[in-house]
């Protein structure tokens, strides 16, 4: 954890990257149909590695890991190499989970970002500028091209935010907007990003790194 000055209200800066633990079996189910579960598993850890890569190690935030289900060798092994703590989510569902992470690190003088272990299109760049709407905005979110959402901010507790959305399905970020706009929030959006669940956004993330399977 590198030291700066904070830049929002003396709060520290904080990406929570969002993961879901690394057992065989349990990871990106979707695209296990088509790599098998160690290929699923093998790609999911390959997506945590370029995103701490990316964004890990920066002067003005920091970045922390927050798991599912706990912790394994190999997430003890990333959170050493990349100098990142490692934390593990708490809530029935992903809008309870988000909401207590959120809730944790305002709770602690921090700024804090969700991001997922899977969205692609985001770097330190989009971070900073994320953080930096948060000096106006209320809500700071990213939308997926499935319909979800890859990133959101706060930089004070919205719960409602995250209450009774369809999570899963296509409607996560409209129901977002409504909810935001109903509360009367300022909203900002950053450009859209995509999230790896499929053999074709598998194929899509292989052609990016230059054609290097996980």
């Amino acid at each position: 954890m590198m030291a700066s000055e904070p830049t929002l209200d003396g709060r520290r800066p904080v990406v929570a990257v969002f993961a879901r633990t690394p057992l065989p079996g349990r990871v990106k189910t979707r695209l296990a149909r088509d790599l098998g579960d160690d290929g699923a598993l093998d790609t999911h850890l390959a997506l945590l590695r370029d995103l701490l890569g990316a964004l890990a190690g920066q002067p003005d935030f920091d970045v922390e890991l927050w798991l599912s289900d706990g912790t394994t060798p190999e997430v003890d092994a990333l959170g050493q190499q990349y100098r990142v703590a490692v934390r593990v989510q708490a809530g029935a569902d992903l809008g309870q989970r988000m909401c207590r992470t959120i809730d944790t690190l305002l709770a602690a003088n921090r700024l804090p970002l969700v991001v997922g272990s899977d969205v692609l299109g985001l770097d330190a760049a989009q971070i900073r500028k994320a953080f930096n709407a948060l000096r106006e905005a209320d809500l700071v979110l990213a939308p997926v091209d499935d319909g979800g959402y890859g990133l959101i901010g706060m930089s004070r507790l919205h719960a409602a935010v995250f209450d009774a959305i369809p999570w899963g399905s296509d409607q996560v970020m409209a129901e977002t907007r409504r909810r935001a706009r109903r509360l009367g929030l300022r909203c900002f959006e950053l450009e859209g990003c995509w999230d790896l669940d499929t053999i074709e956004d598998y194929l899509r993330w292989n052609a990016h790194r230059g054609g290097n399977p996980a």
